[in-house]
Order: structure tokens, then sequence, then C-alpha cells
């Protein structure tokens, strides 16, 4: 008989023992339900009480499906409830880049019972392979990946000897999910063509901070083929020494940007990189602070170690937020009003609840977005946001202490920066209501399924 070979990331599933198919005598005690270690009696007896012994279910065998009379998974296969709300959420996927924290929770635990599903529905099994092989694409090297679609490629064949009459792969979504990795090679391919590849540099914000936190942040892997930039901010550091194990790197360099006359945190560092660098940029930037654990996790994996990967391995990403929260202090039209019209020239600005985006200001930049503005446009708002010009939204010109007063406060906060986590997004070409990566239909997945904070959302949006 043949025997489907199932290879999933190099971890090979296997079949939870109460779900395979078994032969019994009792017409209501056969069927997909049951099998060794997994019996009627084991599971659905009265001592169990209403709902059975809960350590024999599972999101589609319940007590309900199994113990009750005439029912079993099978029989319903692909038209389960949990199926077809699978296919719902990947058709949806698919047509509109939104990837649900349902999809995004359901697609592993099918992979997970990956014999037992495709005993159930072959299509479903095959929709979750191809979702984690999209997911991986940009993170695992081409031959891994080329042994997983070789994999899903038997399981496939082997669907079409299995199927039964109520099983329509083409009602799938199976061939939008190959042609979205058919795009995604693609784009590798374009990637690879450039002469220097890969072409990445991590920038990070630096002053006298601790720095131990990289050793578990980044890969061995990854640091090689990453260009390291330190922006010093405070004068007299060598923030090339408080790397560690910097040899690894495959170049460390050092930016002294000054905060004067005022303090500007992450922002003139950044400013002050895109600034000295513009005209050999490469051609994706990582832009993290010297904290950066604090903000996106720490060790691995962590979203900036995967995205660094997923540069190396050909992806391209114009912009993306890579923190955990999204920026939920409110939009002060007496301070940000100011901010906008003097980095932007603009004699307008949005009102509140027009500009919405993720906190913290970790992002990755792609060099064409990085030079959607001029030189003189990061010379200016670098020179900006150090200045008190960038302070002068301070009320009652007519009260001088209560100005010095709010002036002393904010400018101790430097509260600018901190409102600048508004408006990157914003320079690099992105639209003023920035939508959750997961929404975002111009994103790779693996950026969409990382670093997931549902309680931002309405509870329509997640369902």
């Amino acid at each position: 008989m043949y025997q489907m070979l199932v290879f999933i990331l190099g971890i090979v599933t296997a079949s939870k023992a109460g779900k395979a198919i078994s032969e019994s005598t009792s017409e209501e005690r056969s069927g997909s339900c049951w099998s060794i270690g997994f019996t009627f009696e084991s599971c659905c007896a009265p001592e169990f009480g209403p709902e059975g012994n809960n350590e024999c279910w599972d999101e589609v065998y319940t007590f309900e499906s199994c113990c009750q009379a005439g029912g079993d998974p099978k029989a319903a296969g692909c038209n389960s409830s949990y199926f077809t709300k699978f296919k719902d959420l990947a058709f949806e996927y698919y047509r509109l880049g939104r990837s649900k924290p349902s999809l995004i929770e359901l697609w592993p635990r099918i992979l997970a019972n990956y014999d037992a599903r495709f005993l159930l529905c072959p299509p479903a099994a095959l929709q979750a392979q191809l979702l984690q092989i999209e997911e991986r694409g940009f993170l695992e090297r081409p031959e891994t990946i080329t042994e997983q679609l070789l994999s899903y490629t038997r399981n496939l064949q082997h669907a079409f000897r299995v199927r039964s009459q109520d099983t329509d792969l083409d009602a799938w979504p199976l061939e939008l999910g190959l042609e979205r990795l058919r795009s995604n090679s693609r784009i590798k391919a374009k990637q690879l063509r450039f002469r220097r590849f890969p072409d990445v540099t991590l920038v990070l914000s630096y002053c006298r901070e601790e720095l131990s936190w990289m050793n578990s942040s980044f890969s061995r892997k990854v640091m090689p083929s990453v260009d390291l930039v330190l922006i010093a901010k405070c004068p007299g550091v060598d923030a090339t020494n408080a790397v560690p194990f910097r040899a690894l790197w495959r170049s460390v360099e050092q930016l002294e940007v000054e905060d004067l006359p005022l303090r500007a945190d992450e922002c003139s560092a950044y400013l002050g990189y895109l600034y000295h660098y513009y005209y050999v940029l490469p051609r994706h930037m990582i832009f993290v602070h010297a904290d950066m654990p604090e903000h996106i996790g720490a060790g691995r994996p962590n979203i900036i170690d995967d995205t660094l990967r997923a540069l190396m391995h050909g992806a391209s990403v114009p912009f993306a937020h890579l923190g955990n929260n999204r920026v939920t202090m409110r939009w002060n039209r007496d301070t940000m009003t100011p901010l906008w019209k003097g980095l932007f020239g603009s004699s307008i600005a949005p009102n509140t609840g027009d500009v919405s985006t993720y906190c913290c200001s970790h992002f990755v930049l792609s060099r064409d977005r990085a030079h959607l503005r001029s030189r003189r446009f990061y010379e200016n708002a670098l020179h900006f946001v150090t200045s008190p010009q960038s302070y002068f939204y301070l009320p009652s010109p007519w009260r001088v202490e209560r100005q010095r007063w709010a002036a002393h406060l904010d400018m101790k906060g430097r509260v600018v920066c901190q409102n600048m986590m508004f408006l990157w997004h914003i320079i690099f070409g992105e639209p003023l209501n920035q939508p959750h990566r997961m929404y975002d239909p111009s994103l790779p997945l693996f950026l969409k399924t990382r670093n997931i904070r549902t309680a931002y959302m309405d509870e329509d949006a997640v369902s």
C-alpha cells in the first residue's frame, strides 16, 4: 500500500493516536475516532462526565462528534465547520492579503496533526503546508524550500489517489498558494541579480548602553552578512568596542551625530544616518534602539533577526514597523501640529484619529523608500528635531512662566522624539493609518505572523 511521506520544516509529524481509522465490529464504535489507546469506553464512558475524557479531544475530535450516536468527523470531511472556516480564511488571505489571527493559529495546528487531518480533508492539509512553505520561504535556504515543495508534490499526488467524491481540490485556493510561492521566487531572483548581495545594514542608536543582549538576539548565520553601523550620540564614546563579538559582523562602523542644542534620542540618530549615508545607502536598513529587547522581546527567535535573515535570502520589504505594540498615546494637536508642519513644510496637519501606527521606532526600510525624500529633507529634519523651534507650540504666549515650565518638562522628556513615532511611516511613503502587519498586503507572510497584539484591534477585526 502506498505510504505518504510528510516532511514539514524538517520535522516528521506523527498522527495523533486517537485519530487513525480503525475497524470495529460495533457500528457505534467504529470510525476515525478510535484506535489503539483511544476507544469508545476510554473516552465516552459515563464516569468521565458529560464531556467525556478530555484527554481524547482536540478541535476536530470532540465528545459531540465521537460519542454521540452516528458521529464521526470523517463523515463530514472537508464540509465540517472546522475545515470550512480554514478554507474561508485562506481565501481571504490570498485575495486580500489579510492573515487573521485565527488563520495564523489554525494552520500550525493542522500541520501538527498532519496525517490525521489529511485523512479527514486532504486539501486542508495541503493548504496548511503551502502556507507554511510561504511563511518560511524567505527564512530558509533554497534547498530546504525545494525539499518542502517536493514533499507537497508527493502529498498532492497522494490526495488525487485517495480523494473521495465529496473532496474537491479545486474548491480550495491551492493554486493561489502556489502562485504566491512563484511570485516570491521571482522577488528573490530579482534581488540576487544585484552585484552586492545581501546588502543589509543594521543601524543602532547608541550612547553608553549595555549591548550584551546582542549575543542572544542575533544568530551567527546572520551576522557575517550584515553591516552594523552604531550612531554614537554621546561625546567621547567608542561605540564599536561595546559590540560583543564584533568580528562576526561583516563590518562595524561608528557615526557620530551630535544632539545640539537639544537631545533627540533615536530621532537624531536615524535622521543623521540617512543624511550622512544618503548617497551610499544599502538596499535595506533596519533601525533599532540600544534597548531593542525591551521592545521586540529578548533572545531568539525574534522579528529583527528573522527580518535580517529574510533580507539575506532575497526578501524585499519597502517599509515595516517591527515593534510589538501600537502607539496608544493621544495625538495631541498642540504638539503634533507644529511637528508636522516643521518636518513637512505643510500649512495643515492631520486631526486626532487620522494617524495610527506601531510604537517605539524599530523598523525596516528600503533604499528606494528612503530616497522618496531628498537629502536636504533629512538635513532639515535633523536640525529641526534638535532645535528649540520644534518646541515652539506652547500655549498662552502672554504667560511666560507657564511657557518655561511646560518647556522644561517637555524638553526633559524629549517629547518631540516621542511624537516622531507617529510620523516615521509617513516620512517613508506609508498611508496615515498604517494597518496592522497581519493585514498589510504588501508584507511577506513571515512578518504577518510575528509579534501579534490582538488587544489593539476591534473584535470584528480578529474574528
